[in-house]
């Protein structure tokens, strides 16, 4: 966990350097926070939220598919390709259907979200632990909101 932990770190340090945000179109949602406490509301309750959910997106669909494998009598491997793919797919729309409010009107956004959530059901399903995805989604979006706060101080 804690490798993980720092390639995440390592990731969104290198995100926050680099200044790589010049394709997205993210709007500021107006909250009434100081800035550490919006900074602790986007990293630790937000993920927390989105990922339980893609939790239980993930758990179901690994049920569906499953039953279903136990019905016809799939092969073991035919099972994993399966699994990883429609996994992936739910997923991903699970992502951009829980984003489409906040990100309503930008093609350029919801397609970076929907990559992020591809990437992150993809860790999520390779690794089967459920924190990965979690630390990652804490780690984009400390960086992501660290950079907005220190932006004006360069």
């Amino acid at each position: 966990m804690l490798f993980r932990s720092l390639v995440f770190m390592a990731l969104g340090l290198f995100a926050f350097t680099a200044n790589v945000n010049k394709f997205m179109e993210f709007k500021v949602v107006e909250q009434q926070f100081s800035p550490v406490g919006e900074l602790s509301f986007s990293t630790l309750l937000i993920p927390g939220a989105e990922n339980f959910g893609l939790a239980l997106v993930i758990l179901s669909t690994f049920l569906i598919i499953r039953f279903i494998a136990r019905k016809i009598n799939m092969d073991k491997n035919t099972y994993r390709i399966l699994a990883i793919f429609i996994t992936t797919s739910t997923g991903t729309l699970y992502w951009i259907i829980n984003h489409l409010l906040r990100y309503q009107g930008s093609d350029v956004a919801i397609t970076t979200v929907a990559a992020f959530g591809a990437i992150q059901t993809i860790v999520v399903v390779l690794t089967g632990f459920f924190m990965a995805g979690y630390l990652l989604h804490m780690a984009n979006n400390f960086f992501f909101d660290i950079r907005g706060l220190f932006q004006s101080d360069i």
